[in-house]
């Protein structure tokens, strides 16, 4: 069994749910994540690398780098994709303005004990004013990595 077989078979990072929510992971980390995912691929393909920390960081930078140039065409540049692919792409938006809105409207009712159907209201009004706002400012700001 080589070195890189020993890492792969453990886990490369401690990592939860939770952790990711509270921002407990750090990018190294999830580079790792990427890195290894991509290094075991690579390895069911009869290829052998070195794996170290390092090595799987370097690995999973350069998968997220490909990942992230194609993330930001799709996103940033939808004139380029097909109707089937932006129609999908508002569907995903609306699913997580909705929810964005649903949290709201409870937090709402729980703090100013607003009417369920005022709080409702004022949260999609906010969610919408501040997605249109927030799409619009990633695209400008978004760089992807390699340009960073």
């Amino acid at each position: 069994m080589s070195a890189f077989t020993d890492l792969l078979s453990q886990p490369a990072v401690t990592f939860s749910a939770a952790n990711v929510e509270t921002a407990q992971v750090d990018d190294d980390e999830l580079y790792v994540i990427i890195g290894t995912q991509s290094a075991q691929a690579a390895a069911e393909r009869s290829f052998d690398f070195l794996a170290t920390r390092t090595k799987l960081i370097e690995i999973g930078k350069a998968a997220f780098r490909n990942l992230e140039k194609a993330v930001h065409r799709l996103v940033c540049q939808r004139d380029d994709n097909d109707a089937d692919t932006n129609a999908a792409i508002d569907a995903i938006v609306g699913a997580i303005t909705k929810k964005a809105a649903a949290a709201l409207a409870l937090a709402l009712v729980g703090t100013f004990s607003l009417p369920q159907l005022v709080a409702t209201a004022v949260a999609i009004l906010l969610i919408r004013l501040l997605g249109r706002a927030t799409s619009e400012t990633i695209c400008e700001v978004w760089k992807p990595l390699e340009s960073r």
